[in-house]
């Protein structure tokens, strides 16, 4: 038969290491020929040399490629269903050359040989739930649905029992065939996977590899390539080779994917009770928005003021290479946010967590957000319920201790109290500051609101109408009233008030919101 030659050759073809570039085209011709076996034995036998092949494995390979031997097992699963639909419609079915979808599956799940690292039986089983999934979720039988997901659910556990493969490709291949289908699995399923063990390794991955977001790392290569041009304008050329590299890595798959995979960390926070993990899981974020912050300050575009940048920056950085930055920052501060919300929602549901310091989480997480200001304040904060979540429930639970919010509150203070700060990053860290400050004006003792509250928002007080300060001077006018309202300040507020309403006449009380 046809098909039988075309497996010889395949084999052959398999065992020998040409070049990667064969890959793509090797992987292709399986993919296809295993949707057309009908013997078992060939089927198993296919399946077992994907999984083993030196031609695939024995030659530098990357995450790209272990995609691709998930679609593999996708479009061999969608094909093999669409010959049995054709079978079908013709009316014909060779009885003698026929298998059914299970005993299909199952020869492939045979194939699965002991010998090869279970992150690769993962992508097995995840390419054949997705693409049966994909064809005819309803048509499958319940029997087998369950019996791939337990499969994936076992290759998974072991191969995180294992410590994984130390090959970061098939690491993070486990974890991309693990959120491919995860929101489908049975709820029994989702809750079986080591979470313990799944969380660290995805949170690298996407954070921290070179294939996801290397630590922020990648705001440093693109000062070099930001040049002043015509009329004194940046300019950062798309055909730079930062530009090149920051596209390159917009189009990697934990980035395209970073909101299914920021969601499956988010359940795994909610199985964990392992308090090392958690306590960890925060203080990764924290080292990421930090060298991201340090990232962006070293960076000649943090210098201009989202409200100058068409006056500063050229039509190109406008128009291409500025929007792909801003897109890839975004994205990772959707991830953090999505992570700490299910974190902030498992302390408070938690008492074991709740009552394990509760308040030292909550700077933490308001350092955090502090670090991705100059993210959050281009998009308005007021818009993303998630982080007003977080932001709000830290606030409260640092509210309970008074020594700690004078400690951050001086962690995150204004570089120079009493001057407006020049760079832009430093000023939306001052409006962050102010913002955060007036939270906790109640609770804050009368000597400590002397010393850091008030000066440091009093620059702001008068703005002689500047429009990109506006927002700073609300705040520093809310951070005020909120001192000059506490009870315990009666007597500071008396010894304000008048030189207070004084300034209030001077900037023209229709420069505030009317409910101040």
């Amino acid at each position: 038969m046809a098909t039988d030659k075309s497996l010889a050759s395949l084999l052959r073809a398999l065992q020998v290491t040409s070049g990667e570039q064969d890959i793509p085209r090797l992987l292709d011709s399986a993919g296809n020929l295993l949707s057309l076996l009908s013997n078992p034995s060939n089927i198993s036998l296919l399946t077992y040399q994907l999984l083993s092949a030196p031609a695939i494995w024995n030659q530098p390979f990357n995450v790209a490629t272990v995609i691709q031997v998930i679609n593999v097992f996708i479009s061999a699963s969608v094909g093999f269903l669409q010959r049995q639909d054709r079978s079908r419609a013709t009316a014909y079915l060779n009885l003698q050359n026929h298998v059914g979808v299970s005993d299909w599956t199952v020869a492939v799940i045979e194939g699965v040989s002991a010998a090869s690292p279970r992150s690769k039986h993962a992508l097995v089983f995840a390419g054949l739930l997705r693409g049966f999934a994909n064809r005819r979720p309803h048509e499958i039988s319940t029997n087998l649905r369950t019996t791939l997901e337990y499969a994936l659910v076992n290759a998974t556990n072991l191969s995180l029992r294992d410590g994984l493969q130390g090959v970061v490709s098939l690491d993070i291949g486990l974890i991309l065939a693990v959120s491919l289908v995860f929101e489908s699995l049975d709820q029994r399923h989702k809750a079986s996977i080591e979470h313990d063990l799944l969380l660290p390794a995805l949170i690298f991955a996407l954070f921290f590899s070179d294939d996801g977001l290397r630590n922020g790392y990648f705001l440093s290569t693109i000062d070099s390539d930001v040049v002043e041009g015509s009329g004194q304008k940046f300019h950062w050329s798309t055909k730079s080779p930062s530009y090149q590299q920051l596209r390159s890595m917009a189009s990697k798959p934990l980035i395209t994917v970073s909101g299914r995979l920021s969601r499956l960390a988010a359940f795994s926070i909610g199985q964990t009770q392992n308090l090392p993990v958690l306590t960890r899981l925060v203080q990764d974020m924290f080292e990421y928005s930090r060298s991201l912050s340090i990232q962006w300050r070293q960076n000649k575009l943090s210098e201009v003021d989202p409200s100058e940048e068409m006056l500063f920056l050229s039509d190109e950085t406008l128009r291409s290479s500025a929007p792909l930055l801003w897109r890839i920052l975004q994205t990772s501060m959707f991830a953090i946010i999505t992570i700490l919300s299910s974190y902030t929602e498992h302390l408070l549901c938690n008492d074991f967590q709740r009552n394990f310091h509760a308040p030292s989480s909550a700077v933490q997480m308001l350092k955090i957000l502090h670090h991705l200001c100059f993210i959050s304040s281009r998009l308005g904060t007021d818009k993303l319920s998630q982080y007003s979540f977080v932001y709000l429930a830290s606030i409260d639970a640092l509210s309970q201790d008074s020594t700690r919010i004078e400690e951050f509150l001086r962690d995150i203070q204004p570089a120079e109290i009493g001057k407006i700060s020049k760079h832009p990053l430093d000023r939306s860290m001052d409006q962050y500051f102010l913002n955060a400050a007036e939270h906790f004006a109640l609770v804050l003792r009368t000597v400590a609101a002397k010393e850091l509250l008030t000066p440091a928002a009093s620059p702001y007080l008068s703005i002689d109408a500047n429009p990109k300060l506006f927002q700073i001077f609300e705040a520093a006018h809310s951070v005020v009233l909120a001192v000059l309202a506490a009870p315990h300040n009666i007597k500071y507020a008396a010894s304000q008030i008048e030189s207070y309403a004084s300034l209030l006449f001077q900037v023209g009380p229709f420069a505030l919101a009317v409910y101040k």
